[in-house]
């Protein structure tokens, strides 16, 4: 059975994706494709904790190592029944192995530690993946999205506080495509621009797939899990400053009954620091496609697949 890993990333239309895939699922389960969504992997016990359990498991941990064992165990018990059930191949669906937001935007980095999660996950996967699909975003979208997203959830500093250094940050995409191969030494590398994903979402599906047509692949019309347009950022920050630990369904609450109260302000770039991020998005892209052998990035979301 051959396993296709999408990583994601954050921010880049991820779940439309897997939606796309997943209004045909019997179409594809016919074909020999099982998908395992993100919440898949989130129902298995314990598998967000692989990254510190090996980490643990490498100092010796004896507890970590036997925690870790369940959860290979279980994987690859998972993997089994898959096959057995009469899947050729299995695509997993995962944003978070490549590291949480927040720790992206506190360090202003991009993906930090990406290549120690991801050697964490493959020790508990039964083989390495046949395909790795990445989609690419440019810097100041991704950033700014993050932020409005993680902002709702977990406490962060003002905007303004962190734009200059996540303006500068030095990590781009160029460098997390280096540290997932040299992970994944064997497989196929494909990136896709998440600024093509609406005009052919059908289309980077079946790139992922390795599938020959499109046939049965359907865009999703309407955007999921957007984050906004930051308006209520400010709104945010002083509802925190009054009420520290406040829950994410108790600030929704709030926000409900404040909004209005204070002037919109969302998160913004200088236009000096988005015009020296696009040039960089412009720069890494040419980078990646220049790349030979096992990492394709697709043009303009659209590629001639062959199946597999």
């Amino acid at each position: 059975m051959d396993l296709i890993l999408h990583l994601g990333a954050h921010r880049t239309g991820s779940t439309a994706l897997i939606r796309c895939l997943m209004r045909g699922e019997r179409m594809l389960a016919a074909e020999g494709l099982s998908i395992w969504p993100h919440k898949t992997q989130r129902a298995l016990k314990g598998l967000a904790s692989t990254p510190l359990l090996y980490a643990l498991s490498l100092m010796d941990d004896a507890g970590a190592g036997k925690r870790l064992d369940r959860i290979r165990a279980e994987v690859a018990r998972r993997f089994a029944s898959a096959e057995e059930a009469g899947a050729k191949r299995l695509l997993l669906s995962e944003e978070n192995m490549l590291g949480p937001m927040r720790e992206c935007l506190m360090e202003a980095s991009l993906y930090p530690v990406v290549a120690d999660r991801l050697t964490a996950y493959a020790s508990v996967l039964p083989f390495e993946p046949r395909r790795i699909g990445l989609a690419l975003r440019g810097y100041a979208g991704y950033w700014l999205s993050s932020y409005v997203y993680v902002l709702r959830r977990h406490p962060l500093p003002r905007f303004s506080d962190l734009a200059p250094a996540l303006a500068a940050a030095p990590r781009g995409w160029v460098d997390v495509v280096g540290d997932i191969m040299t992970v994944f030494p064997k497989a196929e590398i494909l990136l896709w621009r998440q600024e093509d994903l609406d005009d052919d979402m059908p289309g980077i599906a079946a790139a992922l797939l390795g599938r020959a047509t499109t046939e049965g692949l359907h865009p999703i019309a309407r955007r999921i899990n957007t984050a906004g347009d930051g308006a209520d950022c400010e709104l945010i920050h002083r509802i925190r400053e009054g009420e520290p630990g406040i829950s994410p369904e108790a600030l929704k609450e709030r926000l409900e009954a404040l909004r209005g109260t204070v002037p919109a302000a969302p998160p913004r770039f200088s236009s000096s620091e988005s015009a020296a991020m696009e040039a960089r998005y412009r720069d890494d892209l040419a980078r990646i496609a220049a790349l030979s052998g096992r990492v394709r990035l697709l043009e303009k979301g659209r590629v001639e697949c062959a199946p597999g």
